[in-house]
């Protein structure tokens, strides 16, 4: 059986994403953080799942979680992230401090959970990491954020040129979606960037869940790459 670490699995791209690999036979460690009572109704549901206790914003935390995982694994994909809305016309909002806050959580951890989890991984396995179409356009919910998914995106090639004879380590960065996040969103506004990308139609986390399952199991010497979900408007 196939193992897959993913972090962030119990609502939104995650929960897409564990149930995809799940119902394709995957033994799926996921992570969670606050989210109990879901993570208690996930463990009813998904046999296969094992569920563990991370805070990305604790050190101490990233290491106890990813000691935990048995084996070797055949897949990460580091979904779990944070953020805060910050208009780009109250941008001093965006003090260093959070900046450097944003940037630990959506980069720094992202590297120590891969840093400790590499020794587990089987010879052809795969890195997904979840970025956004704001590492592309900046237009994210701040600065911190797009610049540390940009980051991710770089950091998958870098990651590649060292360990690309080993395993396939790759970016997917969705365009907009319709998740608890963006739910304080305006319909209009759903609809009026509907109408600015070529396919009409925003990406949903099941997209997501579609291409990692596909980059893990059919793509072959494909690394490096950052594959950009959304619809045409990159």
């Amino acid at each position: 059986m196939k193992k897959l670490f993913l972090t962030g699995g119990t609502s939104g791209i995650g929960y897409s994403i564990l149930e995809k690999f799940s119902d394709n036979g995957w033994r799926v460690f996921s992570t969670f953080n606050k989210n109990k009572i879901q993570t208690n109704l996930l463990k009813k549901k998904f046999l296969n799942c094992k569920f563990i206790k991370l805070d990305l914003y604790s050190k101490k935390s990233i290491d106890q979680a990813t000691s935990k995982i048995p084996g070797k694994l055949d897949a990460i994909i580091l979904n779990a992230s944070d953020t805060m809305f910050v208009p780009k016309e109250k941008f001093k909002k965006l003090t260093p401090l959070l900046f450097e806050k944003y940037v630990s959580i959506n980069l720094l951890s992202q590297y120590r959970i891969i840093y400790n989890l590499m020794p587990k991984l089987n010879k052809n396995s795969n890195i997904i990491l979840i970025s956004s179409i704001a590492s592309k356009n900046g237009i994210g919910s701040n600065v911190a954020y797009s610049a540390s998914k940009a980051a991710l995106n770089n950091l998958a090639k870098s990651l590649t040129n060292i360990f690309g004879e080993k395993i396939q380590i790759n970016c997917i960065a969705p365009g907009l979606m319709k998740t608890k996040f963006t739910s304080k969103f305006s319909e209009k506004y759903f609809k009026n960037y509907k109408l600015k990308t070529p396919t009409k139609k925003l990406t949903t986390p099941d997209n997501v869940a579609a291409v990692s399952i596909s980059l893990c199991l059919n793509f072959k010497n494909f690394s490096g790459q950052t594959i950009f979900l959304d619809g045409g408007s990159s």
